[in-house]
């Protein structure tokens, strides 16, 4: 039963266009701020329910983003909403008096979190996408809306900026470049709005099926900058799913990410694929590839985490693909997620590239030749990058859950002596790092986290004989039973993805849990 609503999972998935993501504040903040600034272009039916989440999903202490997350966490979210609360105040008619009362009281309430001390410091951020450039953008836009009306707020906000100086600099001279012709980087393409200065605006970028990178917030600020309709980019951001209530998701599609990584989650779980499944997964896939590789979406930049985990899946499925596109991301000591320099290495990245030259060379041993030397620095890096107590981190996600299962199933493949150890060093931090309640998790217990920590366990983990792991597995799989009907706001449903917010992909982790699920019973039953 478990496996058929799993293999329910991947039909669906291969089936949206896409993709299913969690509410994004800051997406949604942006909305409001575009509306605000330009309702002929972003009319009141996209900005009216944004503004109403705003409203409605406002944290006790006044800032957004889940309660579950650390306050740095949560610093972005909160500045895009009072950004946009800000526009607002000055754009609502005369007529909407209530309205306008809730707005400006839910932005008194938001700058007294911002500005609450101790304010968090660049070094207390995470490292999620564009941090460095969107922190700044977002302050200096409300010191600016606050300058004229409340100038006692604004110098708040200007004293709460200070730690954020070196940032500062860091944005004005990457907005120097670009209005100076030079390209947007790679890595920065799906944060035009951070452009959209109003004091020295930039031109509006090209849309591509309605959307700038596949970014609502970058889309609805270009919108809001064009001087004529654009129905392409209003039907783009009224996509946004019934479910999400008037928000708009951190990306949007997600179609490649989505059906790559709900495969693999499958796989990994031990769930068999029937050969109609399997063609049906290539037919899905096959559509997006380019000799460069791939991006989670059409129009994101292609970089190697989504490739390699791309043409893992293909070969899964029985494929035989080029891998060679991967050694253009291939550095001195490690490999890049993008072709260009990037801030930190990732670990997931250099799993996946792993996994798949491990998978490609099992299929096909006349590939050592090529590929044998790449994927032993791949593996070299994984290996090195394991902490002291046996776990992984990562930067496109909040959890060391994560990293750790792109670093085990990575791993398990080859034969490196070092393997075992790294395995049994894995196996002993999770054991030591369940929760009470049979979770796992960084802030509170989740159902994701969990699935990573079960599905390890009762696949891979060191001494599956043992009773250690067997209470552990029979705790966890107690846990994902019971929080599988939890609603979308409990903690056990925190978003754990970094993005410009942490986001959750939602159809992903649904089968994280059902894969964990049915790998932990077979376990049980010593059917595995």
């Amino acid at each position: 039963m478990t496996a058929d609503l799993a293999l329910k999972s991947l039909s669906d998935a291969l089936d949206d266009p896409w993709g299913l993501i969690s509410p994004s504040f800051y997406d949604t903040a942006h909305v409001v701020r575009a509306w605000s600034r330009n309702p002929e272009r972003v009319p009141p039916a996209l900005g009216a329910p944004a503004l109403a989440f705003l409203l409605d999903r406002q944290n006790p202490d006044g800032s957004w983003g889940r309660p579950s997350t650390p306050r740095a966490y949560r610093l972005v979210p909160t500045l895009a909403a009072a950004v946009a609360l800000s526009a607002r105040t000055r754009s609502a008619p005369a007529a909407a008096a209530a309205e306008h009362d809730r707005v400006l009281a839910a932005l008194r309430h938001g700058l007294s979190h911002l500005t609450a001390q101790p304010v968090p410091r660049p070094d207390d951020m995470p490292d999620t996408v564009a941090v460095e450039y969107l922190v700044p953008a977002l302050f200096e836009e409300l010191h600016a809306r606050l300058a004229d009306a409340s100038p006692g707020d604004a110098a708040r906000v200007e004293h709460a900026m200070r730690p954020f100086v070196p940032w500062r600099g860091l944005l004005r001279l990457l907005r120097e470049h670009v209005r100076a012709g030079a390209a947007v980087p790679v890595q920065r393409d799906h944060c035009w709005e951070i452009f959209d200065a109003e004091d020295a605006p930039v031109p509006v970028p090209p849309f591509r099926d309605g959307s700038v990178v596949c970014s609502p917030a970058a889309t609805a600020a270009a919108l809001a900058r064009c001087d004529r309709d654009v129905p392409a980019a209003e039907k783009y951001l009224a996509l946004s799913p019934p479910a999400l209530g008037g928000a708009q998701p951190v990306v949007l599609p997600l179609v490649v990410f989505e059906r790559v990584w709900v495969l693999t989650a499958l796989l990994h779980a031990g769930i068999p694929l029937s050969t109609s499944v399997r063609a049906a997964a290539v037919a899905a896939l096959r559509p997006f590839w380019t000799p460069a590789g791939v991006g989670a979406a059409p129009g994101l930049a292609i970089e190697a985490d989504d490739t390699a985990n791309y043409l893992l899946a293909l070969l899964r499925l029985g494929e035989e693909p080029d891998l060679s596109c991967l050694l253009a991301f291939e550095d001195e000591a490690v490999f890049r997620t993008y072709h260009t320099a990037e801030r930190n290495v990732s670990v997931s990245t250099n799993a996946h590239v792993l996994e798949a030259l491990t998978a490609g060379m099992a299929r096909r041993p006349g590939l050592a030749a090529q590929f044998a030397a790449p994927a032993a620095k791949a593996r070299d890096f994984v290996l090195d990058s394991q902490t002291t107590d046996g776990h992984w981190v990562d930067k496109w996600h909040a959890s060391p859950l994560y990293a750790t299962s792109c670093a085990v199933f990575a791993l398990l493949p080859s034969s490196d002596p070092r393997i075992g150890r790294a395995v049994r060093r894995t196996t002993d931090w999770l054991l030591s790092t369940q929760r009470r309640d049979g979770s796992w998790g960084r802030w509170c217990g989740t159902l994701e986290e969990t699935s990573y920590a079960v599905t390890i366990l009762a696949r891979h983990g060191h001494g599956r004989g043992g009773s250690a792991v067997r209470t552990a597995v029979e705790r966890g799989l107690r846990f994902l039973d019971a929080a599988s009907g939890s609603e979308p706001d409990d903690d056990a449903r925190t978003p754990l993805w970094h993005s410009k917010e942490l986001y959750s992909p939602l159809r992903l982790v649904g089968a994280l849990v059902l894969g964990a699920r049915h790998a932990a019973r077979r376990y049980l039953e010593g059917r595995d």
